[in-house]
């Protein structure tokens, strides 16, 4: 689709749209500014980025637990203070980037009309309950400072995105679907074999019909309002995103990075696609026809 037939339409946009996962990580160092600078200079309608605390309580755009692997230092993010990371350099596509703090990141990303998805990265482990509180209390309170009309927030972790939605800034919510069962499990409608083979614990009854017919239960007490669900690629079949769409939610799946992937699931009924060649898939979208004009369903 064009960007002239897009702007004849007002209140119209292509879906469906592209999103830079961690920036544009194969071209730069993932979640560095210049990763998520790469990402909208090669045509991505937003970006994707992780969030989570240092040790002195800083945002920190980042996505491992461990800092070994990009950055071949020892210890956590959360045992770091700001300071300390800020003289880290993340590794990643032949070079290295400073490891950013999200202010940098809100500073970049000021610009209109650009999807904006910062996830709450947060500990599995129950034992870090009180931390993930301490991260969706901070980033509530720095995003209740600017305009995030633009912005979403999406987390594996339903405690954490429901203790972020208590502080009441207005901000979507999206629920993220993993292969693994997760407290979004009553969000996965069942329908094939293929689930019951990877060992996915749909969380419904065995009575829900297939594709259209099924049906979400209700979420009960890890409710939230949620905007968006998020699935895992392998996860969404154009049944899924019916019942995903007729309940309301924006259907953006993730890491779509392969052209069968791209061919598959962009025809389907979907918002937006999250992927590690932002570019890349642009030009594919555009190239086979597969991005349409539709009413905006995302911020």
């Amino acid at each position: 689709m064009s960007k002239s037939t897009t702007a004849a339409q007002p209140g119209a946009a292509p879906y469906p749209l592209v999103i830079g996962h961690r920036g544009a990580p194969f071209l730069a160092p993932e979640n560095s500014l210049e990763a998520l600078r790469v990402a909208l200079e090669e045509g991505a309608d937003g970006v994707e980025f992780d969030v989570q605390l240092s040790a002195d309580g800083e945002l920190v755009v980042f996505h491992d637990d461990d800092l070994r692997q990009l950055t071949g230092r020892t210890g956590a993010v959360s045992e770091w203070s700001w300071r300390e990371l800020s003289h880290l350099r993340v590794r990643g596509a032949n070079r290295d980037a400073p490891i950013a703090h999200l202010d940098q990141v809100i500073e970049l990303l000021e610009r209109p009309h650009l999807l904006v998805n910062a996830e709450l990265k947060c500990r599995p482990d129950a034992v870090f309950g009180d931390a993930n509180r301490r991260l969706a209390d901070a980033l509530a309170r720095r995003l209740a400072a600017i305009d995030t009309s633009r912005w979403l927030v999406s987390s594996f972790d339903p405690s954490a995105l429901r203790h972020f939605a208590q502080h009441g800034v207005a901000v979507r919510l999206g629920a993220l679907i993993d292969l693994e069962p997760t407290g979004w499990c009553d969000l996965l409608p069942q329908r094939t074999e293929a689930d019951v083979d990877v060992g996915v614990d749909v969380g419904v009854d065995a009575d829900v019909g297939g594709g259209a017919g099924g049906s979400l239960l209700p979420l009960g007490d890890a409710g939230v309002e949620l905007h968006s669900v998020h699935p895992a690629h392998s996860l969404v079949d154009s049944g899924r995103a019916d019942i995903w769409n007729n309940a309301g939610l924006a259907v953006v799946p993730w890491t779509v990075n392969g052209e069968a992937d791209w061919q598959r699931i962009a025809p389907l009924d979907v918002a937006a696609m999250i992927t590690d060649h932002p570019g890349r898939l642009r030009a594919f979208l555009e190239r086979h026809g597969l991005r349409r004009v539709a009413a905006s369903r995302l911020p």
